[in-house]
């Protein structure tokens, strides 16, 4: 390939996600996002949920709470490693099934996520981007 075609792609790929986020935007689409460093400290138990994602859960569910009519809210999560995306699984299964929050969450928030690739998934990637130029993070745990 040359170069200017990798520029033309380049660009291509970037109308293509201001076009997406723009039309999300126009019919009130909204995103909630938690980044964390990959040191950041786990649970003991391999079958409890971060904190973060905890919170993340609640501000998620109060948010939809908050919209007038039936609301339901999806998650969707950047699957960097397959094992890991395997027991993230196990872990929003269990919140959302094994503790009084996640069962009364779960009626707003669907609790089985999807998870994509960001390295696949122009969109994601720069979703994932922007927010961590917008919050001077430079980096993004799963």
């Amino acid at each position: 390939m040359t170069r200017n075609r990798l520029t033309a792609l380049g660009q291509a790929k970037i109308e293509y996600c201001r076009f997406s986020l723009d039309l999300a935007r126009r019919h009130g689409a909204r995103v909630f996002a938690t980044i964390v460093p990959r040191e950041a400290p786990r649970p003991d138990r391999s079958d409890a949920l971060r904190k973060d994602y905890a919170f993340l859960f609640e501000r998620f569910y109060y948010f939809l709470n908050g919209l007038p009519g039936d609301p339901m809210g999806y998650m969707v999560f950047d699957e960097l490693d397959r094992s890991a995306a395997h027991i993230l699984l196990g872990q929003v299964s269990s919140y959302f099934v094994n503790t009084r929050n996640g069962r009364s969450r779960s009626r707003l928030i669907i609790p089985e996520p999807f998870f994509v690739h960001s390295d696949l998934t122009t969109l994601i990637q720069t979703l994932i981007l922007w927010l961590t130029s917008s919050v001077g993070v430079c980096g993004y745990a799963a």
